[in-house]
């Protein structure tokens, strides 16, 4: 290491990510994931109501940490949220995709 680089180095405060997600206000929806443990559970709040994105643009969406500490604290008070069918959302996928790929759904 050159010593303008030593000279510049000294006294700066490395910033680690602990630091910084403890300053955090919003969080990415896979941010927000990762702090209630998983996207499932995150989509299940989202669809209870018990989280709404401050932010919801295109493909971003950022949750206000209060209200992600709000929604933890109904889990740890032995609320769930109901659980939202994931196979029919899977299957509308599906079956749009497949019409697309097909022409429409006119095709017979």
């Amino acid at each position: 290491m050159s010593e303008h680089s030593k000279r510049n180095n000294m006294g700066r405060h490395k910033t680690s990510f602990e630091n910084v997600s403890s300053l955090k206000l919003g969080f990415r929806r896979v941010e927000a994931a990762a702090a209630v443990g998983s996207i499932q559970l995150l989509d299940d709040m989202e669809g209870a109501g018990w989280l709404t994105p401050v932010v919801n643009r295109h493909k971003l969406k950022i949750f206000d940490r209060g209200d992600i500490q709000r929604a933890w604290a109904r889990i740890l008070a032995g609320e769930q949220p109901p659980q939202r069918d994931r196979r029919a959302k899977n299957n509308a996928t599906s079956v749009a995709k497949l019409a697309a790929r097909n022409g429409g759904p006119e095709n017979e």
